[in-house]
Order: structure tokens, then sequence, then C-alpha cells
């Protein structure tokens, strides 16, 4: 072949080259695309809680769909679920007691909601910007010192001082006895689940046909003390001798 017939191919050789490596990239970028496990393997724990993994996402709910509303809290898995029956409509991580028994086990019933709540564990701020954590149940503000309590918003009551609300999620347990979910997650929540919505929070295995077959009535309704520590209004001070239950947030 003469050199001018090679120096015109050229180009074609080059371009021919060029497919051929983005062809080959192609297939190995298809190789090592990252399939999310099932849901149902998925869990709340995540390295960092600036990127919250998108696959622990979901919501296609359908108010068309038979059966009882039920929200499951997983703790193991630092998960929630909604079902219509048994059909799963959402999913998200959250963030449970930092304590095994800040938030207890149990099938709750929803028993007050607020868009806006406002928590008595908050900061305490002086006047020369030093700040402190505090809980107005137990801590005063000395002079010149404000209070901000922290928000929670979206709360919805299950079980005396804990309910579901948006809040920080770190990745692990880490409330004080609250489940905190994502804006996204709660909020949709909060529009769907009307007072009197059953609450499953489980630490053990379970199924959802399972908790479905269990009766309404097991689902109790309880009410938020009326003093913190008092034994008669507070049903974690029944036992004394235990550890005071934490108040949520």
């Amino acid at each position: 072949m003469r050199a001018e017939e090679k120096f015109w191919k050229l180009p074609a050789y080059i371009f021919c080259g060029c497919m051929s490596v983005l062809f080959s990239c192609s297939r190995e970028c298809e190789e090592v695309v990252f399939v999310p496990p099932p849901v149902e393997q998925r869990t709340g724990y995540f390295d960092d809680a600036s990127v919250i993994p998108y696959y622990l996402f979901g919501w296609q709910d359908d108010a068309m769909l038979p059966g009882r509303l039920l929200i499951v809290v997983d703790k193991p898995k630092q998960m929630v679920y909604v079902y219509r029956g048994e059909q799963r409509v959402g999913f998200g991580p959250i963030s449970s007691g930092k304590s095994s028994k800040a938030t207890p086990a149990g099938y709750f019933r929803i028993t007050t909601k607020q868009r806006k709540h406002k928590s008595f564990y908050g900061t305490f701020t002086s006047s020369d910007g030093r700040t402190r954590s505090g809980d107005l149940r137990r801590d005063k503000a000395t002079a010149g010192e404000h209070f901000s309590p922290t928000e929670m918003p979206y709360f919805m009551r299950i079980n005396g001082r804990v309910g579901l609300h948006q809040g920080y999620l770190p990745g692990y347990p880490a409330s004080h006895g609250c489940i905190r979910m994502h804006e996204k997650t709660v909020k949709n929540i909060f529009e769907i689940a009307k007072k009197g919505t059953c609450v499953a929070v489980m630490d053990t295995p379970w199924t959802i046909q399972e908790l479905q077959q269990i009766e309404d009535d097991k689902f109790i309704s309880v009410a938020e003390p009326k003093k913190f520590g008092d034994a008669d209004t507070d049903p974690q001070f029944k036992n004394k001798d235990k550890e005071p239950f934490p108040i949520s947030q």
C-alpha cells in the first residue's frame, strides 16, 4: 500500500480503535453496575451520614389497596416499612434508641400527631455564645442563657414519650428513644396515617403475613405521661429498680 493511501486511511483506523475501546469500556461498566439487594435484605446502617444510599428509600402508595394500614419498625435492620394489607407501599432508614431499652418493642397505635413538634431536649446558649445540651424537665437556664428546643417535625406519638418524627440519621441507632426518619419517608407516613394507625415495633424476625393476622385489640394506645418520672403516669417506672426510660427525641 502506498504511503498516501495509508495516510488517508489513518483516521479510519483511529476511529475504529476508539470505538473498540469505548465498546470494551461499556462492557466492563455493564459488568460492574451496582445492583441493590432485595428490599428485605437492606439495612439502615451506612457509613456516610451526609450521603444516605438512594436505594434505602421507596414509596409507591395506593390508597385503593385492601387491608389494614400497618407501619413496621424493624430495630435490628434500622428500617421502617409501610404496608396496606400485605402489599409494601413504602420503606426507609431509621435511627432508633441508642440504648436497647430506649425504643421498646410492641404493638402500638398513633395517639397524637403534630406537624410542628418541639422536644424538651435542646440547647442552652449563654450571652457569650457558649452552649450546653439540656432537658427542660431536669435542667434550668442560668442567668443570661436562653433555651432552643430541638425541632421534631411530623411527630406521631406511639408509646408514651416515643414517637415517629423527622430527625438526623447517622446510620445507626442514636436517639433517646424516638424513631427518627428522613423527611421524604416520615412526611409520606404523616399524610396517610391517621390517629389510631397500627405500628409494630419489632426486635425479632417477622413476616407481614403474621403481623397482619394480629387482632386489632392487640395494638394498644399509650398516652404521654403527665409528669416525667411519675410512677402513676409513666409505665416505664413500674419497676423502679430498672434504668429510667429516656425522654424521646
